[in-house]
């Protein structure tokens, strides 16, 4: 319903800018949109103990017009500020509804958030096992906002040991980390009793020890619903608006990740598609929901070929560096919410690793002067001047035939070695299978780069965990 009105209506410093910009006495439509906004001012208010999004009294009415609100009180309220910052939009014809309001997982009780997790585990639990995985790859494009490259190293110890005892789990996953939290919700009085403490109790408890080492889970997998499963109708009763009018909120997530060009799964046989957002009119519009999140640029290796640009995480999170896929090789050698979130450590080097349990989940590439520890080697093969070049040695750097090939090996492509005899390549995409296993099974002739490693332990970036607000 759209009212026509004469004055603009509403207390001064929490009305909408198209209500200001009336107030010389135009007409103005009175929609809902204005409601949204003076509410997500309101809101803000309500969350922050008596702050106000744009400033002191006298300067709103101002600052409302032309200046973005300050969302920085809202950086490790991850739902809040997505939320309120789709609310404030400046332009009403972008803000969120009412019912899409509602909708928001901000509004979802414990019980509601973890189970929308576990749901969203269910829907991709086997998609590995499909010939098309579009939507398992689509789900991985958000573990870097997610939960990182090594969420192990953010669980405690003990918890990884015991995940050990019942199968093998990829710490880089995000499906697999969605896999954790459903079994061991479904299993939890199986568990023995120092984990059930640690982890419980249910479900206040449970969600509260991954929600406060992975703040950004819950938006990051509404956003990927939104996106990839919005045909699922068992899943539907989590947006009773509909998906369209969760747009705004998907848009807020994408800008605040910078995001870009991202894949989106689809079920019109085209796979995983590219979407961009680059010509948003909320491009440039929202960037005081980015600057509250005081990001800072991940690194990121540039051969990433599903997320492409680096990505900017949010204050709260450390920084993780984001992987390339190992591609395989041809040749093969024989050579050897409601809760108000605190921000996650940054993840502890070796020397600082926890005493008890010693807990390896991964493998990081060393900094500083580790990087440059160790000496480096070069491996002779046969020159023979005047003969035909040996193709693998001049594609590889090595050759499997060693001294008895019978064709020439210039110098000029010869490859450093590191101690384990792998090759460097820094100018190549790091190595993969070798981040995960410190070790290569193509040996020497892998195309890959292969930096010296340390091993990430489980627990290395936990924070401690207060108790239950």
């Amino acid at each position: 319903t759209v009212w026509i009105m004469w004055h603009a209506g509403g207390s001064s410093g929490w009305q909408a800018p198209e209500q200001l910009l009336a107030r010389d006495g135009g007409a103005v439509r009175q929609t809902r949109s204005m409601d949204v906004f003076s509410l997500g001012c309101v809101l803000y208010y309500v969350i922050t103990g008596g702050c106000h999004p744009f400033g002191d009294s006298y300067a709103r009415d101002s600052n409302i017009l032309h200046r973005p609100p300050d969302m920085s009180l809202l950086k490790s309220q991850v739902e809040a500020l997505n939320l309120l910052s789709a609310m404030l939009i400046k332009d009403a014809t972008l803000r969120p509804s009412m019912p899409a309001v509602l909708s928001h997982p901000l509004w979802w009780g414990a019980e509601k958030q973890l189970q929308f997790l576990v749901d969203i585990s269910d829907r991709v639990e086997n998609e590995d096992r499909e010939p098309d995985q579009a939507l398992l790859s689509a789900l991985e494009l958000y573990s870097s906002s997610a939960c990182g490259n090594n969420w192990g190293s953010h669980v405690h110890p003990e918890l990884v040991a015991n995940l050990g005892r019942y199968r093998r789990y990829d710490y880089t996953s995000l499906r697999d980390l969605l896999r954790v939290m459903r079994n061991k919700r479904s299993h939890f009085r199986e568990m023995p009793a120092p984990l059930q403490t640690m982890l419980g109790p249910l479900p206040h408890g449970f969600l509260r020890y991954f929600m406060d080492r992975f703040p950004h889970l819950l938006l990051a997998m509404f956003v990927f619903a939104l996106r990839n499963l919005k045909q699922d109708g068992a899943l539907a009763h989590y947006w009773v608006c509909g998906v369209e009018a969760c747009e705004p909120f998907v848009t807020v997530f994408d800008h605040v990740y910078n995001l870009g060009a991202f894949k989106v799964h689809t079920r019109s046989g085209e796979g995983v598609k590219a979407v961009s957002n680059t010509a948003s009119p909320l491009k440039g519009a929202l960037d005081y929901a980015k600057a509250a999140q005081g990001l800072t640029t991940w690194e990121a290796l540039s051969s990433k070929p599903d997320l492409g640009d680096s990505l900017e995480g949010a204050r709260g999170l450390t920084e993780f560096e984001i992987t390339s896929l190992h591609e395989s090789g041809t040749d093969v050698s024989s050579t050897p919410s409601k809760y108000s979130l605190p921000a996650a450590a940054p993840v502890a080097s070796p020397a600082h690793a926890p005493a008890s349990p010693m807990v390896i989940v991964g493998y990081e590439v060393a900094a500083g002067d580790a990087a440059a520890a160790g000496p480096t080697w070069v491996r002779e093969f046969p020159r023979r001047p005047g003969k035909q070049l040996c193709d693998f040695y001049v594609k590889t750097g090595h050759c499997k035939f060693g001294e008895v090939c019978v064709y020439d090996h210039p110098e000029q492509y010869k490859v450093l070695l590191s101690t384990m005899g792998l090759p460097l390549r820094p100018d190549q995409p790091l190595c993969a299978f070798y981040l995960k296993n410190n070790e290569c099974k193509y040996g020497s002739a892998c195309r890959f780069h292969h930096p010296l490693l340390v091993p990430v332990y489980a627990g290395s970036a936990a924070t401690d965990i207060d108790d239950p607000l």
